[in-house]
């Protein structure tokens, strides 16, 4: 699909950008139907789910804030999840950028 939008489009970064768009839009969908049913990934605990789609979910939705903006308006349990996990002591230890020396 990438590929046909850019041989329509004239290829550029506004098609790869469109596409990640979507195939991030189309996961942050799958997550939002689990989180409808439980509090974490995998359950009601926090588990290794939680912390292999905690990075990505976050970048996600923090590089493509503004492309997918409309999208995480209609996600509020991946919204509420990102805030559950990012408030743990050691995803926020983890998160925290080493001082250069």
């Amino acid at each position: 699909m990438e590929r046909q939008l850019r041989d329509v489009l004239g290829g550029g970064r506004s098609v790869r950008l469109l596409s990640r768009s979507s195939r991030a839009d189309r996961l942050l969908a799958v997550l939002e139907l689990r989180l409808t049913e439980t509090t974490y990934l995998g359950a009601d605990d926090y588990s290794i789910a939680d912390i292999a789609c905690d990075f990505w979910t976050l970048a996600t939705t923090t590089f493509l804030k503004t492309p997918l903006a409309d999208s995480l308006k209609t996600k509020p349990q991946v919204a509420r999840w990102l805030n559950t996990v990012g408030e743990r002591p050691i995803v926020q230890r983890g998160m925290q950028v080493p001082k250069p020396t």
